[in-house]
């Protein structure tokens, strides 16, 4: 539990951690997280900056907002557990690294009320929903990959203007829904 802030320059944590009940602020400053996370209880992330999460297990165990933006790269795993919920209203980004890509996982659902970059990714087997007033952008050539049940529900706008591709795996339930706007 507490705050972690960053108000100015870079606060990297490199080591993984734990956070019960945490608040992680990065205004004015960038907060990168490398290593396994575990955020249980209720966990708030709102500063000014995007913060940036790359290469490791980041696993939600509770209710989750995100204000500031979080930038998924290279082997990030984002985990939301069955029942759990993490919500962004501000830009969720997948952004591989080479050939090391993020991925949505856990069975949770993700609420990306703040829109998404997407720059290759994969969804598998949690829910995630592009809300009404948001947009996904969806460049460069890496495909967003649906999998063991892996659901995108467009209901905003999502703009495909690279060459990457919307996949799926041969695993059934890969649902690529679309009640908002689809532009290529």
């Amino acid at each position: 539990s507490g705050t972690v802030s960053s108000q100015s320059g870079i606060l990297g944590i490199a080591a993984g951690g734990s956070s019960n009940n945490g608040f992680w602020d990065s205004t004015g400053g960038l907060l990168v997280l490398q290593g396994d996370f575990t955020f249980d209880g209720t966990t708030t992330l709102t500063g000014t900056s995007l913060q940036q999460y790359a290469n490791g297990q980041f696993t939600v165990n509770g209710p989750f907002t995100c204000s500031s933006g979080l930038d998924l790269s290279g082997l990030a795993d984002f985990s939301v557990q069955p029942s759990q919920v993490a919500s962004f209203s501000g830009a969720l980004w997948l952004s591989p690294y080479g050939t090391d890509i993020p991925t949505i996982t856990g069975g949770g659902t993700v609420d990306a009320n703040g829109g998404m970059q997407i720059l290759g990714g994969v969804i598998d087997g949690t829910t995630v929903n592009l809300g009404a007033a948001s947009t996904a952008s969806h460049t460069g050539t890496g495909a967003l990959t649906l999998t063991n049940t892996g659901i995108f529900n467009n209901a905003g706008t999502y703009q495909a203007s690279g060459d990457g591709s919307i996949t799926q795996t041969a695993t059934p339930g890969n649902l690529f829904q679309n009640s908002g706007t689809f532009t290529r």
